[in-house]
């Protein structure tokens, strides 16, 4: 690319369409020297393998041709950015949100509660069917333990907050 096309202006209609557009997926199985290849232009580019290999068929579209000056620009920009740079970012963008990000952990505890919540809306709906007294009983059970759990998570989400 020349230096009279390596200008970094965009027009803003051109990036919003490009932005708008639907991505589309293409899973791709690399023959090994293929594969080698794209690892080691990933390492010389200090990029993610996904953006490396965006890159490698951005460039190939171009030189074929059928994208635009300014598709390929703003694609170019995009994916030759360094690993290091998209994670900072990332970072930054997590700290300044107020979107606390959940730990796999605590994911899975909430994953958990939805399921006996499920289970509990089960026995409720079958509460007339079952008039044996320690059915009942068990069901009072769950649901207060159910109760006490999620008084306990309420809690240390407005200790944290």
């Amino acid at each position: 690319m020349s230096e009279e096309e390596g200008d970094d202006f965009i027009p803003e209609e051109e990036e919003k369409k490009l932005k708008r557009q639907r991505a589309n997926i293409c899973r791709v199985m690399l023959p090994a020297d293929l594969d080698i290849g794209v690892v080691k232009i990933q390492a010389k580019m200090e990029t993610g393998r996904h953006a490396t290999v965006l890159w490698l068929l951005n460039e190939a579209l171009f030189k074929e041709g059928v994208i635009s000056p300014e598709a390929y620009r703003l694609l170019a920009q995009r994916y030759s950015r360094k690993l290091v740079d998209v994670v900072r970012e990332r970072g930054k963008k997590r700290e300044n949100s107020n979107v606390s990000v959940l730990s796999l952990e605590k994911q899975k505890e909430l994953e958990k509660l939805k399921d006996k919540d499920n289970q509990l809306k089960g026995m409720l709906s079958q509460w007339d069917i079952h008039t044996d007294i320690s059915w009942r009983e068990k069901a009072v059970a769950f649901a207060e333990k159910l109760a006490d759990k999620r008084q306990r998570i309420d809690s240390q989400r407005e200790a944290r907050a």
